[in-house]
């Protein structure tokens, strides 16, 4: 009887006015953490919420998750006087009813008892022990909540956010430090770094994805299983599993990575910068260290996150350096009356994906990527104007005894129309 007044009464409150569903409460009001462990409501997707109540009105306050813990938590103005916890169908389920976000008797699934409010302590928690018939008889019990449960998990997303050097961990290691920290400033904390680490990761683990699927199509299929695996991981909230994938990834990831950049040094090192042969350099070196001592990866890994940002920094610097080499090649190239389409039209894609790269449109991938097609396009056009005076041709008779390699250092049988290597020269044949 009392769930269905109470019921009638909501639905009057949202109808009519707001005051009933949200009391006006003084600003200065205290709040209680109450935290709440499903246990065998822990189903389906759903929604947790407190419904409370005093003299003057009643409200809903919903449980927000707490990533890595196996708690949710809810902040109710410590004025109320009764309580009952809630399990509510998702906005996902048959019949689901919108009213209040969802928070409305009409999508209740199973509820506690009422609780005295009043005498529940801070920090209490909540774990629901079984099931019941929706009439206030289900079972819960409720104890003091560890306030270093919350610290344990920030202490864990603070050791994946030290990976990247642009994450500011200082508020949730000062918060680890003092052992009078407030744990609802813990737990908001804990919600905030852990976005900002997974985006982080997400956005680091993308480009890698990217960068194995431009310059080494096996790797990327050998390590699909272990980027799906992190992917998933990072889904949720279990930190010990986001770490491990992650862990995972890197080792598997960075055998294949050293060969893979490998075949980039040797394109990139023709743009002739120091600076960027000595950040390839420095990440080379390191992925070598983590290969012979896969053990100090955890250590490790920091350094080569920021070679790799270094990279990134001096990389649009020498891009643009190199750029304007290529183009007073491309204007002599043109004045002398000579084919350098292929140039140019790699010349017209790099500037397009520089610009983009600036304007945060386009992945450090994809701007090396049209990098390395550049350098490439004009190394074949040098070595194709590179034709010893003179020769205007060899004939076939030359080639039966000549020893012959065409430009990717393959030895062939007989020289076609081009330019080859025959005796250790360079030759045209036409």
């Amino acid at each position: 009887m009392r769930k269905k007044l109470l019921s009638i009464l909501v639905l009057l409150c949202l109808t009519v006015t707001s005051a009933c569903a949200s009391p006006l409460t003084d600003a200065n009001t205290a709040t209680k953490d109450i935290f709440l462990s499903p246990g065998v409501w822990n189903l389906d997707n759903a929604i947790y919420a407190a419904y409370v109540w005093d003299s003057n009105g009643n409200a809903w306050f919903p449980f927000t998750e707490l990533p890595g813990t196996n708690y949710y938590l809810a902040q109710v103005p410590d004025n109320y006087t009764g309580l009952v916890l809630v399990r509510l169908r998702p906005n996902s389920a048959d019949g689901y009813m919108p009213d209040n976000n969802g928070l409305n008797w009409a999508n209740e699934w199973n509820q506690t008892a009422d609780i005295d409010f009043s005498a529940v302590a801070d920090m209490t928690t909540f774990a629901i022990t079984g099931w019941d018939d929706g009439g206030g008889k289900g079972y819960s019990a409720f104890s003091q909540m560890n306030p270093n449960s919350a610290k344990v998990s920030l202490k864990k997303v603070v050791a994946i956010a030290k990976i990247f050097d642009d994450i500011d961990t200082s508020n949730a290691e000062a918060l680890l430090l003092n052992p009078d920290a407030s744990p609802a400033n813990v737990i908001a904390e804990l919600q905030d770094l852990g976005k900002a680490t997974k985006d982080k990761t997400k956005e680091v683990m993308d480009e890698a994805k990217q960068f194995f699927a431009t310059f080494d199509g096996d790797a990327a299929t050998n390590l699909d299983a272990y980027f799906t695996a992190a992917e998933t991981a990072l889904d949720g909230t279990d930190f010990d599993a986001i770490s491990n994938s992650l862990l995972a990834l890197a080792s598997n990831a960075l055998p294949y990575a050293q060969s893979a950049m490998g075949k980039v040094n040797d394109y990139l090192q023709k743009m002739g910068s120091e600076t960027i042969n000595s950040d390839l350099e420095a990440i080379q070196s390191i992925i070598q260290s983590i290969i012979l001592s896969p053990s100090d990866i955890k250590s490790d890994l920091p350094n080569l996150i920021a070679a790799i940002k270094q990279l990134k920094g001096d990389m649009t610097g020498a891009a643009a350096t190199y750029m304007n080499t290529v183009k007073t090649l491309i204007d002599d190239a043109e004045a002398a009356g000579k084919d350098v389409s292929e140039v140019k039209a790699a010349y017209t894609t790099i500037k397009t994906k520089a610009a983009a790269y600036l304007l945060n449109s386009a992945t450090l991938v994809e701007m090396g990527k049209a990098l390395y097609d550049l350098i490439k396009e004009v190394e074949e056009y040098k070595e194709a104007q590179e034709v010893p005076t003179g020769i205007s041709g060899f004939t076939a008779e030359k080639q039966n005894s000549a020893t012959i390699y065409n430009l990717n250092g393959q030895r062939v049988e007989k020289a076609q129309k081009g330019l080859y290597i025959i005796n250790g020269k360079k030759v045209m044949v036409k």
